[in-house]
């Protein structure tokens, strides 16, 4: 079974961040979120230069490919902001898809409310350009890059939204694990607290008593046990307990208000089953008898109808799934399924050149109440197949980068690869045309080689991750087209990472602090980067360039001081110099953990999480605070302060 435990937040990170602060108010500007849409509903590309003297040459076409991409940096948010005298926003531009080194106009524009535009200066550098502009007076203020390059041009539009100076109201949500030598019955729990800027909080957190009960899933004739996982989640929180059940019965403690989610995977040849929204007294009933389920079979063929041997074919819908069934030398599958509406995978054996085959829920496979079985059967199309090897060099260019990591993907998907029929008790068939998705991962030989000899023609997203031993050279990505020829030998030199430097004050405040930046997208498992703030608050980071990065500042448990979520950025391949930042101050957050019998709590756990999308919450799972309940219950946090706006 699984419960919180105190870890840092570097590993409970480590995972994947799931906010992104770019998306905040892309839908208000009627903008693509990625930039290059043209600017919205009346606002017009500024007419006059402000990279220079002298006007810039009129808006060319737009050029295809070209986009621009406008993040805020300080602060690092385009809601909520804080207006006033003196209060301003300081924002960063970066334009792809012109041609590298072209000479590049920039011309931007502020517009407040209805009210005319102002053209804003900058000094641009290469293809990232930034300006600060400020924020007198609450309201929505328009912002609107356009780039002349010499084939054509693009521009992008965001909307900053500015309120009126005063505290912030926070939320945040604490975790309490009690000690299991507890004699009462108090499972791990979420309580959401609010604390007002400027002003320390001092509460008390009442733990409530559970109720036990205990899963024994067991056959249909309820004679024996079966083996499985189990996995029970209250609805609407991120806390999950699970177990198995191979060595004893399932034991867990939960809270009467709560619903519950209740998935049971059997280890056998038995449908998986999920009970949805149960209160803690359903529980204490809940049906653990385990009918086999509807049973699936058929044959997966290739588009001559000869068997494909070790397919596998999965049913899915939404947390619940089929049994997994697996085809033999004949073909053959059977698996077995509860009633729902489901979505089908047909994952292929490697080296045959054949996609994985998906089939969405809609319409998708209708298992009806009480069907003993459905006919099912695969058979991919005709696919033509090409080949892709890569030839990695690291980032001196020259040298192989043996034991680097290949992965490619099939970017776009590939439609109508093959069809899925499905007939329920011998009615009339369904047929439904599936897609195909294909990704591949491969490790280069001593000569920095790597060969893909069968693949579907398409497009391949190729992304290179460096061997550990060259700490230099940073993540590549490449595209490969197999459409209409093959490509044995794509040249993939590594690139070098960017070095991105910050100043985190006042004076020598953040000293010994830790900076750590996260790859946001997440797709192949980049280890976490960090780096020790040095004297005068500077600190260094080597990151990949064009990947968009989260990163925060963790003060130490030793100062008074909040953990700073510095934001998101895309780092460019020639670095790049963050503004200066300021560790947050600190809310003290005291008090004491006791129980509804007035018990005082000795040793709980307490991790402490921000709530909400806004700019303060890059990460709901990163906690901001962490600490043990004393002898006497109490417990002294500190929290980072919502300050004012």
């Amino acid at each position: 079974m699984r419960a919180c435990s105190l870890v840092v937040a570097v590993a409970l990170c480590a995972g994947g961040c799931s906010a992104d602060i770019r998306s905040e108010g892309a839908n208000e500007s009627g903008s693509d979120p990625k930039g290059g849409a043209a600017p919205g509903p009346g606002i017009s590309p500024p007419a006059n230069s402000t990279s220079g003297a002298g006007a810039p040459p009129p808006m060319a076409s737009p050029l295809d490919g070209c986009s621009v991409d406008i993040t805020p940096v300080s602060p690092p948010t385009f809601t909520d902001l804080p207006s006033g005298p003196g209060r301003s926003l300081r924002v960063q531009a970066v334009v792809t898809g012109v041609e590298a080194g072209a000479p590049l106009a920039w011309q931007w524009l502020v517009r407040f409310g209805e009210g005319a535009g102002t053209p804003v200066p900058t000094s641009p550098a290469g293809n990232v350009a930034a300006v600060e502009f400020a924020l007198d007076k609450p309201g929505r203020y328009y912002i609107t890059v356009a780039v002349n390059a010499p084939r054509g041009s693009c521009s992008a539009q965001r909307i900053a939204a500015a309120g009126e100076s005063g505290p912030r109201l926070a939320s945040f949500r604490v975790r309490i694990t009690p000690p299991s030598s507890m004699p009462l019955p108090l499972p791990v729990q979420d309580q959401t607290l609010q604390v007002l800027g400027g002003k320390p909080a001092d509460v008390r957190l009442v733990l409530h008593e559970g109720i036990k009960v205990t899963l024994d899933p067991q056959d249909q004739t309820g004679t024996r046990s079966v083996p499985s996982y189990v996995r029970l989640s209250p609805s609407g929180s991120t806390l999950v307990v699970e177990g198995h059940t191979a060595r004893a019965p399932f034991l867990a403690t939960v809270l009467s208000p709560l619903l519950y989610d209740v998935l049971f995977v059997p280890d056998g040849p038995i449908a998986p089953i999920l009970h949805a929204q149960q209160t803690a007294s359903a529980l204490m009933v809940l049906p653990l008898r385990l009918p086999p389920g509807t049973a699936v079979a058929g044959r997966v063929t290739d588009a001559t109808g000869a068997a494909v041997t070790d397919a596998r074919v999965v049913l899915r819908a939404g947390a619940l799934t089929s049994t997994v069934g697996q085809s033999d030398g004949a073909g053959s599958f059977e698996l077995r399924v509860r009633e729902g509406m489901f979505s089908a995978v047909v994952s292929a054996p490697p080296g045959l050149g054949l996609p994985d085959a998906q089939v969405g829920v809609r319409p998708g496979i209708a298992v009806k109440p009480g069907a003993a079985a459905l006919a099912a059967s695969f058979q991919w199309r005709a696919l033509p197949t090409g080949r892709l090897g890569v030839i990695v060099r690291g980032s001196d260019g020259l040298t192989p980068a043996a034991g680097a990591r290949v992965r490619i993907d099939l970017d776009p998907p590939l439609n109508n690869v093959g069809t899925l029929t499905v007939r329920d008790n011998g009615g009339a068939p369904t047929t439904l045309i599936a897609t195909g998705t294909l990704r591949a991962t491969a490790l280069c030989d001593a000569f920095g080689m790597v060969d893909f000899p069968r693949l579907p023609r398409g497009r391949y997203r190729v992304m290179v991750t460096p061997p550990d031993r060259d700490t230099a050279a940073a993540l590549t990505t490449l595209t490969a087209d197999l459409t209409a020829a093959d490509v044995p030998a794509l040249a993939a030199p590594l690139g070098r990472r960017a070095r991105v430097t910050g100043v985190l004050g006042p004076g020598d405040a953040a000293v010994g602090a830790v900076v750590y930046a996260q790859d946001a997208e997440g797709d192949l498992g980049r280890a976490t980067v960090s780096a020790v703030v040095k004297a005068g608050g500077a600190f260094a980071l080597d990151l990949d360039p064009g990947r968009r990065q989260r990163l925060w500042v963790d003060p130490g448990i030793t100062r008074s001081l909040g953990r700073l979520l510095l934001g998101a950025i895309t780092a460019p391949a020639e670095g790049l110099t963050l503004p200066e930042r300021a560790l947050p101050s600190g809310l003290a957050f005291t008090g004491s953990v006791t129980t509804e019998r007035q018990g005082v709590v000795a040793g709980a756990v307490l991790q402490v999480f921000c709530e909400g999308t806004g700019p303060e919450c890059l990460d709901p799972t990163i906690p901001l605070a962490e600490g043990v309940t004393s002898g006497n219950g109490g417990f002294a946090l500190t929290v980072p302060d919502p300050g004012v706006r």
